[in-house]
């Protein structure tokens, strides 16, 4: 995380965006696996609202599948298929085909998720 919060930190001060946005990204991602995700939620946010000022699609897509996969996990199946499907949709617009097939299984995940919660 020291080394992540740093290299934002220079990221910030030469302003290089893609940089602030990759790293913001990858603390989203440490603070999931620490299990704040309301954190991670707004670190996703962040990110993914620089890369869509600077046009990178990959990054875009990611950081819709990174928010779609929080809100699936705060059982939001709803917003979640939202942002999950907008993955889909740039990556697809990126030629991502790999990125593409991940975000189908998350749907997969998400509509099984909610058809077991529906029956309960």
């Amino acid at each position: 995380m020291k080394y992540h919060a740093e290299a934002l930190e220079i990221s910030r001060s030469i302003n290089y965006a893609k940089g602030e946005a990759l790293q913001l990204g990858n603390l989203g991602i440490l603070a999931f696996y620490k299990g704040n995700e309301d954190e991670s939620l707004l670190l996703f946010q962040d990110s993914l609202s620089i890369y869509k000022r600077i046009s990178i699609k990959r990054g875009i897509a990611e950081q819709y599948g990174n928010i779609g996969m929080i809100l699936y996990r705060k059982s939001n199946f709803d917003e979640a298929l939202k942002y999950v499907c907008n993955a889909i949709h740039t990556f697809r617009e990126a030629g991502d085909r790999m990125g593409e097939a991940d975000q189908l299984g998350n749907i997969g995940l998400i509509q099984y998720e909610n058809v077991i919660l529906m029956k309960h």
